[in-house]
């Protein structure tokens, strides 16, 4: 060896893509799924949270909306990208987590001290934080494209293409609830 060989290039370790990977979960490649969860498991958490606004909550649906994307992989169509159909998945998986919780609370009302109130840590740190709490007071439509704009920064059309609704209905929803925020974060300052 006279010491100025080249040592034999590195094979590159190929990044399959996003389409790859969706072929392959659904052909029930699990280490496939596993990589979308990967790429895409930060942005369906901050949307579950955004829509929420309690992290145990946020953990559970986040797991709820992965589980509908393993199950309902198959009729994906592709004519969305994977994020917006995951981040949708995650919207509908936190509005079903928020629509169950509300009809248990009327049903923990009904009982009264029969049926003591189970309240995890989460939710008592949530409740002194008054931003959660007036994002909590927002309807579910307003919640949603706060979370979506604010909590994943996108875009008007974005949001309008992962909700299925016109631009439009979007920034209506986004100047309501920006009102309704101001409302109740601010009332001292009065609007004309």
């Amino acid at each position: 060896m006279t010491g100025m060989e080249t040592l034999p290039a590195r094979p590159e370790v190929d990044t399959p893509s996003e389409a790859d990977l969706i072929r392959r979960s659904r052909a029930g490649d699990e280490a496939s799924f596993r990589a979308l969860l990967e790429r895409h498991h930060d942005r369906v958490y901050r949307t579950a949270y955004a829509v929420t606004a309690e992290p145990g909550a946020a953990a559970e649906v986040a797991q709820d909306a992965w589980v509908r994307a393993w199950l309902g992989l198959g009729g994906f169509q592709g004519t969305a990208a994977f994020s917006h159909w995951v981040t949708r998945l995650a919207v509908n998986a936190a509005n079903d987590y928020l629509r169950r919780r509300q009809r248990q609370e009327r049903v923990e009302g009904l009982f009264g001290d029969f049926w003591p109130r189970r309240r995890a840590p989460e939710d008592a740190l949530a409740d002194r934080d008054e931003l959660q709490r007036a994002l909590a007071a927002l309807s579910a439509p307003l919640r949603e494209v706060v979370a979506l704009r604010y909590g994943l920064d996108l875009t008007v059309p974005a949001i309008a293409h992962t909700l299925g609704c016109p631009e439009g209905t979007v920034k209506s929803r986004l100047h309501a609830a920006l009102e309704q925020l101001r409302r109740t974060l601010r009332p001292e300052v009065k609007r004309d």
